[in-house]
């Protein structure tokens, strides 16, 4: 399970997820034989709206392989109960677990889960509140926000917001999809980059890295200075030019590139960030104002439960992974030009 990591006034501060563990026989109960009274309430809270989300969410996972037992009732966002529910316990994203707390005393070690991870499941009114968190690694669950997600949709055009940390190895791995993605979409589409720093990005060099393609992104450049650094990172020592990214490279980069592992150098960004044509003196201004930037970029990830990177928020409504990026954002935007050929599959279903 990925670890999300900020920094905050110098101190590191750590988003971990709840890894399901292996009770022996499935065993999590206080001694209790009757099942029917120890079965939790869970009512689910889903959209209509979302057009790639499920109508449950992996808490679910949770019960199951936890062998405890559980009712689901689901519950509609715009529905009068719906509108009921948000209201009394204050959510702001679907699908929603509401899950009955004082039936959770009779499962001690998940319930000692929820109370270790209170920045992401809140206790109210007699309920735990447990939104996606994507406990499955195999695949990323759609979340959809209620309400707009402030700060990053200011233009007409579709927009898509990258919360990443570009050496985080899934980065790599994926960059082809993202590439794809730009290709089909640049045009069209408004492409930005937040940084949800990892254990992969504690020195000075890797957090400048992420801090570039940041300050890129406010001058809308993100795109082409990320094309520039991996034509650094993943370049062939043998027989490749830095200033030109190709398809092996893409693909290889772990393997054909000696720096794959390795962050750029000051040097070799300030290198980047000329070839992508980014404003000197505003990179600058932007690069002086490091914490500033690093703290709130910490903060929208704490504030909006980013809890893995390589999520994209599409038009601030609604989650992504990047290997159904293209179909959740052509399931919103099926006009758009480039939604023609479109695989129609859904993810995680």
């Amino acid at each position: 399970m990925l670890l999300i990591v900020g920094i905050l006034a110098g101190a590191a501060i750590a988003i971990t997820l709840i890894k399901p563990p292996v009770q022996p026989n499935g065993n999590d109960t206080n001694a209790v034989n009757d099942v029917q009274y120890r079965t939790v309430p869970i009512t689910m809270l889903y959209s209509d709206a979302c057009k790639s989300c499920r109508e449950t969410n992996t808490i679910e996972e949770l019960f199951k392989v936890r062998q405890i037992p559980y009712t689901l009732k689901k519950v509609e966002a715009s529905s009068q109960e719906g509108k009921a529910l948000i209201s009394k316990y204050r959510i702001d994203t679907a699908p929603m677990a509401i899950i009955d707390a004082q039936k959770m005393e009779f499962y001690p070690t998940t319930k000692s889960s929820f109370d270790d991870k209170a920045n992401l499941i809140k206790k109210l009114s007699g309920a735990y509140i447990a939104p996606e968190l994507n406990l499955n690694d195999n695949y990323y669950y759609p979340v959809y926000f209620l309400e707009k997600v402030a700060g990053f949709c200011s233009t007409d055009k579709p927009t898509v917001v990258q919360f990443d940390d570009y050496y985080q190895p899934e980065f790599t791995s994926k960059r082809a999809l993202l590439h794809e993605f730009i290709r089909d979409f640049n045009q069209s589409t408004d492409i930005r980059f937040s940084y949800a720093q990892t254990n992969a990005s504690w020195d000075a060099n890797s957090s400048r890295g992420n801090l570039f393609l940041s300050c890129a992104s406010q001058q809308g450049k993100y795109i082409e200075l990320e094309r520039a650094m991996a034509g650094i990172y993943c370049n062939n020592p043998f027989k490749g030019d830095e200033t030109i990214l190709t398809t092996p490279e893409v693909f290889g980069c772990s393997t054909l590139s000696n720096h794959f592992g390795i962050p750029l150098t000051p040097i070799e960004l300030d290198r980047a960030a000329n070839r992508a044509g980014l404003d000197a003196n505003a990179l600058v201004t932007c690069i002086d104002t490091n914490r500033v930037i690093l703290n709130n970029a910490m903060k929208t990830v704490q504030e909006l439960n980013i809890t893995r990177p390589g999520t994209f928020l599409i038009d601030c409504r609604e989650t992504a992974g990047i290997d159904y990026l293209k179909d959740s954002f052509c399931s919103m935007h099926p006009e758009n030009a480039a939604c023609s050929n479109r695989n129609d599959t859904n993810p995680g279903q």
